[in-house]
């Protein structure tokens, strides 16, 4: 049989439990022996890349993965991860305060108004750099909930690499996804580069920086020489910027697509995962037995076909959830 090429969708923190589950039952299952890489996008990268950091995937047994999905998981529903970080409240508070101090403070200073004015717009000038950090503000706190080891913040290269663990973000330059792996770091236009020293939190805050909600992420490209780019016009660009993975392919299965073996994917969205994998019409009635049992699922094998893990891993019916049991996460929380 070919390999196993999952794909962990974005959703936040319902999108990397939901991976989590995913993970569990291959691992049950012992499908992760046949698993060649794991794509994910916005919150399926923090599953991704904590379960890069913490073991080798394939040949992992229930027995190995299930501290570590017990880790992730409570760290996520019991800790949080961005706002469990104090720098994180620090930075609010100092954006709260810049924002006072610009926006309203400086109406009641004895100053003549032009003065006032002027100060108005110095103050939302620095109000937009304080701002502009927030992406940066967040890797740090994944950094230090999630992406740490003993000896400070983990680097990307350092993934277990039998399995390729790829990180998709969205650059704009060319609206396209930028693949970051422990192995390399690719895209079509800019070509094949080295990892670099390019933090594994930076990496995961880059696929997970939504539009709005964080600034693009920009990398130096060289930082990751790249060579055999696709477009001669990429060697003039000096930096990448990037935003969630999820602005092009929010399913992440672009870099599953492009390997020569089958496909899970583990989608959010379940009527439209049913009609990538299934056929079946996106209509409220589509969600017969069948539909659901193969939602999740694409495989060359028929006979796993009928595996029913789409739903074990997709409804969220109590019964449903026992990958997030097992791992420590009450349905409650869930």
């Amino acid at each position: 049989m070919a390999g196993i090429a999952v794909a962990l969708s974005g959703g936040g923190h319902r999108a990397a439990l939901f991976g989590l589950g995913v993970l569990l039952y291959l691992v049950d299952a012992k499908k992760n022996e046949q698993v060649t890489s794991i794509a994910s996008v916005s919150g399926g990268s923090l599953t991704n890349a904590y379960v890069a950091q913490s073991i080798d995937y394939a040949t992992a047994s229930t027995a190995d993965f299930e501290p570590v999905a017990r880790r992730l998981a409570g760290q996520i529903v019991k800790r949080a991860t961005l706002w469990a970080a104090p720098l994180t409240w620090l930075y609010l508070a100092l954006l709260l305060a810049t924002a006072a101090a610009a926006i309203i403070s400086v109406w009641f200073l004895p100053l003549a108004l032009v003065w006032r004015v002027l100060l108005f717009f110095v103050g939302l000038l620095l109000l937009a750099w304080v701002a502009s950090w927030r992406g940066v503000v967040c890797a740090r706190a994944f950094a230090s909930t999630l992406f740490s080891a003993d000896s400070g913040p983990t680097p990307l290269s350092s993934l277990h690499s039998v399995v390729d663990h790829v990180l998709c973000a969205t650059d704009l330059h060319w609206g396209e996804h930028v693949y970051f792996s422990g192995r390399f770091v690719c895209a079509y236009r800019f070509g094949w580069g080295a990892p670099g020293d390019l933090l594994l939190a930076d990496a995961v805050q880059a696929s997970a920086a939504y539009p709005g909600g964080f600034p693009a992420r920009s990398f130096p490209t060289s930082r990751h020489a790249f060579a055999q780019p696709g477009d001669e016009r990429a060697s003039e660009v000096r930096a990448l910027a990037l935003v969630d993975g999820g602005a092009y392919d929010n399913m992440g299965t672009t870099n599953c697509e492009s390997r020569s073996c089958s496909a899970l994917v583990a989608g959010r969205v379940v009527r439209r995962a049913a009609h990538y994998l299934t056929g079946a019409p996106v209509t409220p009635g589509n969600r017969s037995r069948e539909a659901r049992s193969r939602v999740g699922v694409r495989l060359r094998d028929d006979s796993w076909n009928r595996r029913e893990i789409g739903q074990r891993c997709l409804d969220h019916r109590p019964e449903d959830q026992r990958p997030l049991r097992r791992a420590g996460v009450s349905v409650a929380s869930y």
